[in-house]
């Protein structure tokens, strides 16, 4: 995978699929696929070629998308004879890949085991309250819910340092 800021060259999405139909056509590669597909949900380009070394042929697959002056690319090679064994993988991981809008200078809160992610402010902080995760958003004491024996009220206060 390759990403590339292209706002010093702003390119568009047809330029850039254009420009690489025509070196890899220049280049005299075998062009076996190419067109249009999506890339986590925005208009992509793709080619899939091949190349022979003196020992082995080789298939290249590549899918791109630019966003935001953001160019993303995803390739995927290997011997034609173990090609088919890893695209459905590599088919599996640009299924899963996202692109998502980044608003400057906010922070990115990842949690694995619920399987998401949030961005917020940088004056926010996340405080982790055992199994719970909890991102606070003023600087008062606040009341969050607790779900744990023990807890008065079903609520336990927490106070955030910032």
């Amino acid at each position: 995978m390759s990403v590339l800021d292209t706002s010093a060259q702003p390119i568009t999405l047809d330029e850039y699929t254009r420009s690489i139909r025509e070196h890899y056509e220049e280049a005299n590669y075998h062009i076996v696929d190419f067109g249009n597909t999506t890339l986590a949900n925005n208009p992509a380009g793709k080619i899939a070629y091949t190349e022979k070394t003196i020992q082995h042929q080789y298939i290249f697959m590549s899918i791109w998308t630019i966003k935001s002056d953001t160019r993303y690319l995803l390739s995927y090679v290997a011997r034609s004879d173990e090609y088919p064994k890893g695209l459905g993988k590599f088919d599996e991981m640009v299924n899963s890949f996202e692109i998502f809008n980044k608003t400057v200078d906010w922070e990115v809160y990842r949690n694995d085991k619920y399987g998401f992610e949030i961005q917020y402010p940088p004056q926010y902080s996340v405080k982790e309250l055992e199994e719970k995760s909890v991102i606070s958003f003023c600087p008062l004491l606040l009341l969050v819910p607790c779900f744990q024996e023990g807890c008065k009220n079903y609520r336990t206060p927490l106070r955030y340092n910032f």
